[in-house]
């Protein structure tokens, strides 16, 4: 296999506008050990009578920002997990908050108002909390044999 030698004026490898024909793959991306092997070679077939420091300059800065992009990637990665993390604490601590809640109603007279998606009064109710129950893990207060969100709770009593 023969290798040329690659010029800082040979553009012809350019190209200059995508066609129809050509597929966006993102899995052909350069990684850094890839661009460090073509960088290898490049300096292995270059004349050393006829380098530009400019070039070598340019490569190395090339390197660097494909260095930094790629560790940057793996911070927010790292990054995005340790939040889905802390999103997965809040919720169980919002719903073993929300349970403690729940269930120091019961026996208590509560008063509750529903509203429709516009804020208008749907309905009122004032009774005792007879059962708290579990719909889709969130826990409902039950009074008068309907079931009432925590959030349509508006005053309790003793």
């Amino acid at each position: 296999m023969s290798i040329s030698a690659v010029s800082s004026t040979d553009t012809s490898y350019y190209t200059t506008a995508a066609t129809s024909s050509q597929v966006d793959n993102p899995d052909s991306a350069l990684s850094k050990t890839d661009f460090l092997e073509m960088f290898i070679t490049k300096l292995k077939y270059q004349d050393p009578l006829n380098v530009e420091d400019s070039d070598f300059t340019g490569d190395m800065a090339e390197y660097s920002a494909l260095e930094q992009m790629q560790n940057l990637n793996t911070s927010m990665t790292q990054m995005s997990d340790k939040l889905e993390d802390i999103n997965t604490n809040l919720i169980s601590q919002m719903t073993l908050t929300n349970t403690g809640q729940a269930v120091s109603l019961v026996g208590k007279t509560a008063s509750v108002q529903t509203t429709d998606s516009l804020g208008n009064v749907t309905a009122t109710a004032t009774g005792t909390v007879t059962s708290i129950k579990f719909v889709d893990g969130v826990p409902v207060i039950v009074i008068n044999g309907v079931e009432y969100a925590l959030s349509d709770v508006t005053e309790v009593t003793s």
